[in-house]
């Protein structure tokens, strides 16, 4: 068997601390026929250096251009991209070294424009860790099967995921570049959108390291009402492209609608948010009265954990108040779990 080139796409932008690990993994990948395309989004740290220093001279090419964000650095990589595949990784994260080589083989065989891995998520509290179980591999060669799947296929990333490229580009998806957050999601949505079946390989996997308490997932962003409006379009536009999905869906998760607040209401209380409580009031008061559609909703879903179902209740009293208090709790129980976990860290180094 022929193994056709793969283009590893790796935006990144201040991650001296983390770089060096990413690079390591895809230095020891065991694929040969590989292209590493670095797009550095306007580092002012050392993470070129550590790049020049120990990156693979041969497969690597460093692409260097003013910071536009993620979205702006991935479609960069795609424009550049000489591969039959392209891979999406972050440069906090880890790529075991079969990965690359198990996923191409059934894209091949199969002949299948979306082959998707396992992932493992390793989060700053050092309490929890996930992983999916199911580590057989399969094809979801319908529509039905892709909705069963949903879950497995890690659709809130657009990383751990070979991708045809030639596939990317005749439906010209790419990242939305005005978005500031949920971008990874609306491309992963836009996606399922047009394959007709993917490929699933349980025994390769994508190593996630959710460590940085100030990464951009945990900072605030303003304007998010866009976001949230965008994202509640691509899903709407996928729920047609698949019935089935919206019946499995809910007897899994709680509304995706009200998902979508959540997020909004949880981005009011981040660290680095400078609003005054009166203004997070109105903020909340507003995005209700502009979405009371989503509340008067039947299709509630199902809650996931005692956590969820209790958020449901406070989203769903409508009251700007109960909201304002949960959140705000939610995010201080973040932090402090986030603290215990570096405490425990520190302790277990000691030791």
């Amino acid at each position: 068997m022929v193994y056709p080139k793969v283009s590893i796409i790796l935006p990144t932008f201040n991650a001296e601390n983390t770089i060096k690990t990413t690079i390591e993994s895809l230095n020891n990948l065991k694929y040969e026929n590989l292209e590493i395309l670095v797009i550095n989004d306007g580092s002012t740290d050392n993470t070129i250096k550590i790049i020049e220093k120990i990156s693979n001279s041969k497969k690597t090419k460093i692409i260097n251009q003013k910071n536009g964000g993620v979205s702006v650095a991935r479609n960069r990589g795609i424009e550049a991209a000489t591969g039959k595949y392209c891979f999406f990784i972050d440069s906090d994260d880890v790529l075991e070294k079969n990965s690359i080589t198990k996923m191409v083989s059934m894209a091949e065989k199969e002949k299948l424009n979306l082959v998707c891995c396992n992932y493992s998520e390793f989060n700053s509290t050092k309490l929890k860790n996930k992983k999916e179980d199911i580590n057989t591999s399969f094809i979801a060669s319908n529509k039905k099967q892709i909705a069963e799947n949903y879950d497995v296929f890690f659709v809130q990333s657009a990383c751990a995921k070979l991708i045809n490229l030639y596939f990317l580009k005749k439906y010209h998806l790419v990242f939305n570049e005005n978005m500031k957050l949920g971008e990874d999601l609306t491309f992963s949505l836009n996606l399922l959108s047009v394959v007709d079946k993917i490929g699933y390989v349980g025994s390769a996997t994508y190593n996630i390291f959710n460590v940085n308490p100030t990464s951009l997932s945990k900072r605030y962003v303003s304007d998010l009402d866009k976001d949230i409006e965008l994202q509640d379009k691509v899903w709407n536009r996928f729920l047609e492209t698949n019935p089935y999905i919206k019946d499995i869906y809910l007897k899994r998760h709680i509304n995706f609608e009200v998902y979508l607040l959540s997020v909004y209401f949880s981005n009011l209380f981040l660290f680095d948010c400078r609003l005054t409580g009166r203004v997070k009031l109105m903020k909340i008061s507003d995005l209700i009265k502009s979405n009371i559609n989503w509340l008067t909703s039947n299709e509630r879903g199902t809650p996931q954990n005692k956590y969820q179902e209790i958020m449901c209740k406070v989203i769903y009293s409508n009251n700007k108040y109960f909201i304002f208090i949960f959140f705000l709790l939610k995010e201080r129980l973040r932090r402090l779990k986030f603290y215990l976990g570096r405490i425990n860290s520190i302790k277990s180094k000691l030791i």
